[in-house]
């Protein structure tokens, strides 16, 4: 059976696609078969595959997107990790149709805003049964007290559900608003390395 990941959080613009698409990106570069499921299908299309216009999107031999109406409908039991990049407004729906067989994993951005956003975010999810796999702190400035604090506060409070590497600001294989194509050269790179050790943070807490 897959293992389900929701990556949501409470902000926009704070790290929530980009860590999906990245954590995706090494599941299947770890030769694990991953699905991508919610990331907007436009730029999917433009940043990977711009001459395949089909709503199932074969990226490599591991790695497949699907849209999001498609979730519910699809044969998932090929597949050994599922990251579903749920907005706020979407997060109901996808609970919904992944069911309650998921994780969530929530990206916070190494900064004031980004801690301030986490309370709302958990007063909604309180409400339902939800298992949380971990945090991310995103984002991160180096060399910045605000920002190394912010992941002082978040390991002081949430304890070993924090992980750890941090995801420095920049650091990243592909992001949304670039529209670049990825290439697989890319990961030998130090952004690469920090994400390939989250994938495997990730499965060291699932063996």
């Amino acid at each position: 059976m897959a293992k389900t990941y929701i990556i949501s959080n409470n902000a926009t613009k704070s790290g929530k696609t980009t860590t999906a698409f990245n954590l995706a990106l090494c599941f299947a570069a770890m030769g694990k078969k991953t699905l991508l499921v919610g990331t907007d299908k436009s730029w999917v299309d433009k940043l990977l595959n711009p001459k395949n216009s089909s709503s199932l999107l074969f990226i490599s031999p591991f790695l497949s997107y699907w849209q999001t109406e498609e979730f519910s409908q699809g044969n998932l039991e090929e597949f050994e990790f599922i990251l579903v990049d749920a907005s706020i407004v979407s997060f109901d729906k996808l609970v919904m149709q992944v069911g309650d067989d998921f994780k969530l994993i929530i990206p916070v951005e190494a900064e004031y805003y980004g801690m301030n956003a986490l309370k709302p975010f958990f007063e909604k999810i309180s409400q339902s049964n939800i298992d949380l796999e971990g945090i991310i702190p995103v984002m991160l400035r180096k060399d910045s007290s605000p920002s190394e604090n912010a992941v002082v506060n978040l390991i002081e409070f949430f304890g070993k559900s924090v992980f750890e590497p941090a995801i420095q600001r920049n650091y990243y294989l592909s992001r949304q608003k670039d529209f670049k194509t990825f290439s697989q050269s890319k990961m030998t790179e130090k952004a690469a390395v920090t994400y390939l050790n989250l994938a495997n943070n990730l499965l060291d807490k699932n063996r």
